[in-house]
């Protein structure tokens, strides 16, 4: 451990569940533990990219296809947001147009095949987990009939806290590992001790005890950083919510909220509570960002 530096960084602004399931054994693991699958590790894996120029780059966490199959968007979150069916919809329309043929296959008389699209939220908030099933149909002003000839999306939550100790957790010991990681740092800040203290101490101790022991050991500096900024920002909001906007506090608002919205820890409903915005003020700040 010597030889890795031990300073926070906070120019990391990915999350580390992204970059741990961005890596295609990983992914493989992970979809084959929440969807029930049996791939093995060497299916071909295509993660769908995610920078500035995409679509996808509003999209936080982990989406990939596995031969041609299957499409698996899954998105970790401390608090459930309801509208995640709508906010899955536009990204996943994306990633099924890339996966035909061509673009005039929409046009063709022949049935345009494309993998199945499966939609999870990996859930470690501290509050109970009541709903388990989010459905695009919910939020609909008319209610849909049996018949009627309109769209639906289903998205599974399940909750991964390692406390829970889900069958999900199990079936996926990078899944588990990265839960252990979260609840070992919670614990440590539990205890009183500094946000550092506590993620260096926890990612040290998973490291001894051959949890994500690779993983961590290989971006042990990145690793810090991304956690250190999620936890920045999540006390920034904490002293926005207890102290309230002082004045000139909107530019300030809006600051920490692009830092949440990239950190992708709360819906947009909970990060206008907190900061004060209107939903329509975040939601612009989202298409910027």
């Amino acid at each position: 451990m010597s030889n890795l530096k031990n300073e926070t960084g906070r120019n990391y602004k990915d999350t580390v569940f992204r970059t741990l399931f961005s890596e295609p054994k990983r992914a493989i693991e992970l979809c084959n533990a929440v969807a029930g699958a049996k791939f093995n590790e060497d299916a071909s894996v295509a993660l769908y990219n995610n920078d500035a120029g995409s679509l996808l780059a509003r999209y936080n966490d982990v989406a990939f296809s596995i031969d041609g199959q299957l499409i698996v968007m899954c998105e970790h979150q401390s608090t459930i947001n309801p509208n995640m069916p709508l906010r899955f919809l536009p990204y996943v329309s994306n990633m099924i147009l890339t996966e035909l043929p061509s673009s005039d296959s929409v046009y063709r008389s022949v049935t345009a095949k494309f993998p199945k699209p499966l939609f999870y939220v990996l859930y470690n908030g501290k509050e109970k987990l009541n709903q388990k099933v989010l459905r695009l149909s919910d939020a609909f002003e008319v209610p849909p009939k049996g018949d009627d000839p309109t769209i639906e999306l289903t998205v599974r939550v399940i909750d991964v806290n390692y406390r829970a100790q889900a069958p999900v957790l199990d079936a996926s010991p990078s899944l588990k590992g990265y839960a252990y990681l979260i609840s070992e740092i919670e614990k440590r800040l539990e205890s009183g001790v500094t946000r550092d203290a506590a993620i260096k101490g926890a990612i040290e101790h998973c490291i001894e005890a051959g949890v994500l022991a690779e993983f961590l050991q290989s971006n042990y500096k990145e690793v810090i950083a991304m956690l250190s900024y999620q936890y920045d920002a999540e006390a920034e909001a904490r002293v926005i919510r207890q102290e309230g906007l002082q004045e000139g506090g909107t530019t300030r608002a809006c600051e920490i909220a692009k830092n949440l919205l990239a950190v992708g820890s709360m819906s947009r409903e909970e990060i206008a509570r907190i900061t004060g915005l209107t939903l329509k003020e975040v939601n612009d700040l989202v298409i910027i960002h």
